[in-house]
């Protein structure tokens, strides 16, 4: 049987998470919710077909939630095809990462501003601005709670 038949991309609709199984990984996840007894070599069809009726119940590695979707596995050879926006979610261009390798996001979503929690006041929640401070000579800037004006 061909590799591509045997291998299969499990991903997750809710984080996005991809991992590639194989027979073995598809024997020990059936064997460990007991729908499948020890045999010496099971057959790949009825394997298979366990297997995609279990992957619906399985939970994401990452985010633990259930609904995994059984996929042909794709030949990455190129890991930068499959990065993602850490914004958005899609994928971003090849052609993008040629120019930009360590870029983390995509196009639309490059400028739109991050949010740290250093943005916000730890006493209130309010949104902390930066104003000057102090009298003549040089000028000293200060981080403000625009709401409760507490210094941060």
């Amino acid at each position: 049987m061909p590799e591509n038949d045997i291998l299969k991309q499990l991903r997750c609709p809710h984080c996005n998470e991809r991992r590639i199984v194989g027979p073995e990984e598809m024997l020990e996840a059936l064997r460990a919710v007991g729908k499948l007894r020890r045999e010496a070599k099971p057959d790949w069809g009825m394997l298979l077909a366990l297997f995609e009726n279990e992957v619906a119940t399985m939970r994401c590695k990452d985010c633990t939630m259930t609904g995994l979707i059984l996929e042909a596995a794709r030949d990455d050879f190129d890991f930068q095809d499959s990065k993602s926006c850490e914004v958005c979610g899609q994928v971003i261009p090849a052609e993008r990462l040629e120019i930009f390798p360590d870029i983390t996001r995509c196009a639309a979503c490059q400028d739109k501003p991050t949010t740290n929690a250093d943005d916000y006041c730890s006493h209130c929640g309010g949104i902390v601005q930066v104003r000057t401070h102090g009298g003549a000579g040089v000028s000293r800037y200060v981080a403000v709670c625009s709401d409760c004006g507490q210094r941060q």
